[in-house]
């Protein structure tokens, strides 16, 4: 874009066809700033002018799920003698997501080859990727989860 004042009046042009300024906003983050940086710049905007972007209670219920995620993702060294509770929670954890309607998958552990199961996005073009220890064996690998499935990888 050029100066100061051609964006002003490119602004005041799109309000005049009837776009809101969240709408102009959402235009501009996704069309003019990287991936990596919209949904910051998105989120910080959004909480600066008070602006929301979904449901409030949705919202609530995502801070909630990101809560549970959390503590589970505090995985303590495991000892051997304790994988088979560790197995036992994980999977219990496994279906109360698949219950709320998350997606999971099936995976061989690089380190053992037993069948893991895993969470993976429900969004195309989502990528996830984190260690994750095996409840056969309990070593640590790397995963990538997408849609399609997850990939696992021995950590080096």
């Amino acid at each position: 874009m050029g100066s100061r004042d051609e964006a002003v009046e490119k602004l005041d042009t799109l309000r005049e066809q009837g776009l809101d300024d969240t709408t102009i906003l959402q235009y501009l983050i996704y069309n003019y700033l990287s991936s990596d940086n919209a949904c910051e710049y998105l989120d910080a905007t959004a909480e600066e002018f008070e602006i929301s972007f979904g449901n409030e209670e949705q919202e609530e219920q995502e801070d909630e799920e990101d809560e549970e995620v959390e503590e589970v993702e505090e995985v303590e060294e495991v000892e051997e003698e304790d994988l088979p509770k560790f197995k036992e929670n994980i999977l219990a954890y496994m279906k109360m997501r698949e219950e709320k309607g998350e997606k999971t998958a099936e995976y061989k552990c690089p380190h053992c080859e037993s069948t893991l199961k895993n969470i993976i996005p429900k969004e195309k073009g989502d990528v996830w990727d984190s260690a994750a220890k095996c409840y056969e064996c309990g070593e640590l690998h790397f995963v990538v989860k997408t849609v399609d499935g997850i990939t696992a990888s021995i950590l080096e």
